[in-house]
């Protein structure tokens, strides 16, 4: 443990220790940094926990401001790292975890964190699992490998360039993203989940584009809320084309029946997807310049819904 003045910069550095099976593993309360962060960082930092290993011992932060956490490898932990209370401003980059028992990387009520170039891996649930949620507003998640991840309360975030893949839990969304409004999900692959996107209520202006979303079990894409963008995707091979789904499928690119406005969905491919291509079951939206080809309207039915290419009153 290590205790500051949260209203005195204070430079601290943690580097190149190897620490086993500890219960708290490197905890900073209290702490704000200053100066830069090795690297190339948009926020400050000069309070540095780097090049660690870790095996049953994780990094948290409490009230501590612009920490950078940079190229550890953090192994068999339950939160590898944990950034909450107001830890503003946080630089996570380079870092590699693998099995975390519980979500891997778990930010909580911190804004501004930046997210980048991480390899997160796991067996359990959770164990390559990144939750980001309570206020922790204009975070930046980029450049990242990891299982999956939820998005809970926390607006402005930007979701790029990340690989997704392998959360294969029962109908378990490479991204899931609930009461996130003006969220940015552009050029990821996401790919062999449950699902690919999924989103819940209470979600508005969120901004998906350019993502390829690939052999997911129960559908690519799950669109609810109001005033989206949603253009210029790929989705593919989803809704029971992977070879572990036993679920029935959605299929590709799908509306909610209800809770759905004004939303624009154009430029699209859905191809060789389970049941449907796009589904818009309303009118009231803008669906122009979309592609659906060679998808299986034989595909096994939930809830009754249409089947085939274009499906839905609204397109």
């Amino acid at each position: 443990y290590i205790f500051g003045n949260a209203n005195v910069q204070t430079a601290t550095s943690i580097t190149g220790n190897t620490i086993k099976n500890s219960d708290q593993g490197i905890r900073l309360f209290d702490i704000n940094g200053f100066n830069s962060c090795p690297g190339n960082h948009p926020f400050p930092s000069s309070v540095q926990i780097m090049s660690n290993t870790m095996n049953g011992a994780g990094i948290g932060l409490s009230n501590s401001k612009n920490v950078c956490i940079a190229n550890n490898t953090i192994e068999n932990t339950t939160n590898s790292i944990f950034v909450s209370n107001q830890s503003d401003y946080a630089n996570i980059d380079g870092n590699t975890i693998k099995n975390s028992q519980s979500a891997a990387l778990y930010v909580s009520g911190s804004v501004s964190p930046y997210i980048q170039d991480n390899t997160i891996t796991g067996n359990s649930e959770y164990g390559g699992f990144v939750r980001i949620e309570q206020g922790s507003n204009l975070f930046q998640l980029r450049d990242n490998s990891f299982k999956g991840m939820e998005c809970n309360s926390a607006d402005y975030g930007q979701i790029v360039s990340n690989t997704i893949s392998d959360y294969d839990t029962s109908a378990a969304p490479g991204i899931k993203i609930g009461y996130c409004d003006h969220i940015v999900v552009n050029d990821n692959t996401i790919k062999n989940n449950g699902m690919g996107i999924r989103m819940i209520a209470g979600l508005i202006n969120g901004t998906f584009t350019g993502n390829t979303i690939t052999n997911n079990d129960w559908l690519g894409a799950f669109i609810t809320g109001s005033d989206h963008v949603f253009t210029n995707n790929v989705v593919s091979n989803n809704g029971g084309t992977s070879t572990s789904s036993v679920s029935p499928s959605y299929g590709g690119i799908i509306v909610d029946t209800s809770d759905t406005s004004n939303l624009t969905i154009t430029g699209n491919t859905a191809k060789n997807n389970n049941q449907c291509g796009i589904y818009v079951p309303s009118t009231g939206h803008t669906t122009d310049g979309n592609i659906a080809s060679d998808n299986n309207p034989n595909g096994t039915s939930f809830s009754n819904r249409p089947a085939g290419d274009y499906c839905g009153d609204g397109i």
